[in-house]
C-alpha cells in the first residue's frame, strides 16, 4: 500500500430505513470514485465495537469510516472535487449522505 499521511474520519449513524449492506455498497462506490480520480489511497468502513476497558471516551455513533490520502495535497484536491459537485461525484456522494445522520468529521495526520 502507498504511504498514507492524512485520514478523514467520519463518525455517524445510519438512518432507520437504511441497511448496513446497502450503505456499504454506496460508500464503496463513493470511495472508489475518489480512488479512481487519484485522490484516495484506501478506505475502511467499520462498525463501532463497544468495550468497557477501551471506551474511555467513545463516540456516540455506531459507524466509523476512514478515507486515507497520501498527503495534504490529495486531501485538499478531493475536497475541491467533491465541493465542485460535478455529475459523477454528486451521484455517489449523495447516495452516501442521504443514508446517514449524526455525522461528525475530523482529519488526522501521521506523525513523523
Amino acid at each position: 500500500m502507498a504511504d498514507v499521511t492524512v485520514c478523514l474520519h467520519s463518525q455517524f449513524d445510519l438512518k432507520p430505513q437504511c441497511s448496513e449492506a446497502g450503505f456499504k455498497v454506496a460508500y464503496d462506490a463513493f470511495a472508489g470514485h475518489l480512488r479512481d480520480a487519484g485522490f484516495v489511497v484506501s478506505w475502511q468502513l467499520s462498525r463501532r465495537l463497544a468495550h468497557a476497558g477501551y471506551d474511555t471516551n467513545p463516540p456516540l455513533t455506531a459507524f466509523v469510516a476512514e478515507l486515507l490520502f497520501a498527503d495534504r495535497a490529495a486531501m485538499y484536491a478531493a475536497w475541491d472535487h467533491v465541493e465542485a459537485d460535478g455529475p459523477e461525484v454528486a451521484v455517489v456522494h449523495r447516495a452516501v449522505n442521504q443514508q446517514v445522520c449524526n455525522a461528525v468529521f475530523f482529519l488526522s495526520e501521521a506523525v513523523g
